[in-house]
C-alpha cells in the first residue's frame, strides 16, 4: 500500500521496531548514540567528522521538529513535524542508515536492524497530539510492570530514554526538542504531566 503524502507543518507519529521484535538497544551507549543521532541528523548540513570537528549547535537548519520521543529496548516512538515536504523521509532514512551501520559495526552483525520501513500515522489535531504524547511517554510502563500507579509514574518521570523528563524541566537531551513549537501546541508543558488516571485501563 503506497505511503500517503507527507506534508510540512503536519504532525506525525513515527515508529519502528527491531526485526522479529529483537532488541535495537543493548546498553546505555546505544541509547545515547541514537539520541545523539536525533540531534545531529536533524540538519540539512552534512554531519561533521567527529575526529576533527565538534558538532555545532549554531547555524543548524533542522529537517523536522521533534515534539516527543521515547526509546524502548526493541522499538522507538517519535512525534514530529516536517519542516519541508520531504523532510521526514530524509530524516528517517538518515536515522535508520546511520544507526544500523553503527550497531552492525559495534556488534559485528550484518543485515537489517529494523522491521521494514518506519511506520507513520497522521496526527490530525492538537487534542490527538496531546493524547499521543501521553501514549509515547507512557511506554516505559512496560518495563516496570507494577500495579502501583505512583511507582510506575515515578519510574516514567526518571526514565532516561524519553523526552518526558524534559517536559518536567530536566535538561538532559533537551536540545533535541523544538521548544517553540511545543509551547504553541501544548502550552506550559508542566501542566501536561501524567497522572494515575492516565494508567487506568492500560
Amino acid at each position: 500500500m503506497p505511503r500517503p503524502p507527507i506534508a510540512a507543518g503536519e504532525y506525525y507519529h513515527v515508529y519502528n521496531r527491531g526485526v522479529l521484535k529483537q532488541p535495537i538497544f543493548f546498553e546505555s551507549r546505544d541509547y545515547q548514540r541514537f539520541i545523539r543521532n536525533l540531534y545531529e541528523f536533524n540538519d540539512t548540513h552534512p554531519i561533521p567528522d567527529r575526529r576533527t570537528h565538534r558538532p555545532s549547535r549554531s547555524g543548524r537548519e533542522p529537517i523536522v521538529s521533534i515534539l516527543a520521543w521515547c526509546l524502548m529496548p526493541n522499538h522507538f516512538h517519535l512525534l514530529v513535524s516536517p519542516v519541508e515536504n520531504d523532510g521526514l523521509s530524509l530524516f528517517m532514512n538518515k536515522m535508520a542508515d546511520g544507526y544500523t551501520k553503527y550497531l552492525n559495526k559495534k556488534y559485528q552483525r550484518s543485515g537489517h536492524l529494523f522491521e521494514g520501513r518506519y511506520q507513520l500515522k497522521l496526527v490530525e489535531n492538537d487534542s490527538y497530539a496531546l493524547q499521543l504524547s501521553k501514549y509515547i511517554h507512557l511506554n516505559p510502563k512496560e518495563l516496570i510492570q507494577s500495579n502501583n500507579h505512583e511507582a510506575t509514574l515515578s519510574f516514567i518521570d526518571n526514565y532516561r530514554w524519553s523526552s518526558y523528563p524534559n517536559w518536567l524541566g530536566k535538561k538532559s537531551f533537551s536540545s533535541i526538542l523544538d521548544w517553540n513549537l511545543l509551547q504553541n501546541v501544548f502550552g506550559p508543558l508542566k501542566m501536561q504531566v501524567l497522572h494515575p488516571t492516565d494508567l487506568e485501563g492500560l
